[in-house]
This record gives C-alpha cells, sequence and structure tokens, in this order.
C-alpha cells in the first residue's frame, strides 16, 4: 500500500524512479523493490522518500502503518514508578538524538500511536 503511494506521488511529479532514489539516497533497485512491496521501508527511510516527495512524512508513514500486520503483543499494567521512570528514559532519548529528523519521527510516531488508541481524538 505505501509502495503503491509513494509510486503514484512518483509518477504524478514525473520522476522515474532512479531520479528519487538518488534524491534519497538509494539505488533504483531498493527503490523499486519498496514500490512493489517486496521489502519493507524504515520510518527513517520512509521520512526520506517524504522529503524527497515534498509531502508530510505523516501521510506516508500513516500509510505505512495501515499496511503493517505484525501485532505488539500486550504490555502488562505498570506501575506509575514503571511509567515514570519510563517517561524519564523517554525524554533522555529524545534530548540525545541531535538529528531534527529522528526527533520529528519519533514524534509522528508517537502521535500515530496516540491516535490509533483515540481514533477520534483531533490533532492541532
Amino acid at each position: 500500500m505505501v509502495g503503491r503511494t509513494i509510486k503514484s506521488l512518483r509518477r504524478n511529479q514525473s520522476l522515474t524512479q532512479r531520479e528519487l532514489a538518488h534524491r534519497v539516497g538509494i539505488t533504483g533497485a531498493q527503490l523499486h523493490r519498496y514500490e512493489n512491496g517486496s521489502t519493507r521501508i524504515a520510518t527513517s527511510r520512509l521520512i526520506a522518500i517524504a522529503d524527497a516527495l515534498k509531502v508530510n512524512a505523516e501521510t506516508l508513514i500513516a500509510v505505512g502503518q495501515k499496511q503493517s500486520t505484525e501485532t505488539v503483543p500486550p504490555v502488562a499494567t505498570k506501575t506509575a514508578d514503571q511509567a515514570r521512570d519510563d517517561i524519564i528514559e523517554l525524554v533522555e532519548l529524545y534530548s540525545s538524538m541531535t538529528d531534527p529528523r529522528h526527533r520529528s519521527a519519533l514524534m509522528v510516531m508517537a502521535r500515530i500511536i496516540k491516535r490509533s488508541e483515540h481514533p477520534m481524538a483531533q490533532t492541532n
């Protein structure tokens, strides 16, 4: 699904696979595998592709999220102390990221997860 979206966006911009691949820093063959769905696309690569296509990265990530067939195993309810420790670790990890694209990717994924838990929630 996400591969078809990338292909459609690329064609709408009259780009060849080779041209888009060059912009992203991958081979044309790799882009072909992404577009036909034979290779999964990492979130960081989706962001690079979105940047190269001049579209919102969240759009491509959301499409990729919908196609994911992986399920996340249920997590046991955490205590308040464990939840606080997780929040502290998350803030420390975010703060240690030097690449703004990585910070952006983390925020996009957090928003997608939040929306999947609360599908009626509105975003600003």
